[in-house]
């Protein structure tokens, strides 16, 4: 794997929390007078676009300064530099990454979840990092994001996705049930054997993952 420095680069969500805070305050309100999550997000107008990630790619500090805050939701706890997603979307590791952005009808929450695949042969992809903003949980946009990565491996005639799971004190609540939870069997159980503590989990792309029914997807 491959790791680097942090970046003390300002990102533009960092420019704009004091308004995200406000908005995500209204969405809370909300909740509380519904009665369960499918009115929440039909009321919500929740829409997602997911990027595919370029080695040029202006939101890279960003995704690098969500790997070094993120520890609840978040699969394998790499920490990536700027310096470090770039050097792994070259053809020297031949990584492929998508990233999600949200809005809804409150506001814009920016970039709130990140996926990288490493290819581990030709008809394999293991999902080598996987995170998300826990301020989003529970609305369905990590599904989503799984739901495009799945059909990308789908359309690139891949036969199985790996997920890879290293449990943290943080991070063992959120992520050890979810692939299980999403169509995915446990492939390797290494965890408290003694050595590296981890889990793989793989998913058939025969089978059908669709996208949540109350998120708009969009692509670019």
């Amino acid at each position: 794997s491959y790791s680097g420095f942090s970046s003390l680069t300002l990102t533009e969500e960092d420019k704009k929390r004091g308004r995200m805070y406000a908005e995500e305050r209204t969405r809370r309100e909300l909740k509380f007078s519904l009665k369960n999550v499918d009115d929440f997000l039909k009321e919500l107008n929740l829409e997602v676009t997911i990027h595919e990630v370029r080695k040029d790619s202006p939101i890279v500090p960003r995704l690098s300064q969500m790997m070094q805050r993120t520890n609840q939701f978040n699969m394998t706890t790499k920490r990536w530099s700027e310096g470090g997603v770039r050097a792994l979307l070259s053809p020297r590791w031949n990584y492929r990454m998508w990233a999600v952005e949200a809005a809804d009808r409150f506001g814009d929450y920016g970039i709130i979840g990140f996926l990288a695949i490493r290819p581990t042969g030709e008809n394999f992809w293991e999902v080598d990092n996987f995170l998300m903003s826990c301020r989003i949980l529970g609305r369905g946009i990590e599904k989503a994001l799984l739901a495009r990565v799945i059909s990308v491996a789908r359309d690139s005639r891949i036969r199985e996705l790996h997920g890879k799971f290293i449990p943290t004190k943080k991070n063992v609540s959120l992520c050890e049930n979810f692939y299980p939870e999403n169509g995915f069997g446990l492939f390797v159980d290494s965890w408290g054997n003694g050595g590296d503590d981890f889990r793989i989990f793989r998913y058939d792309l025969n089978k059908n993952y669709p996208y949540p029914n109350l998120i708009k997807v969009n692509f670019a």
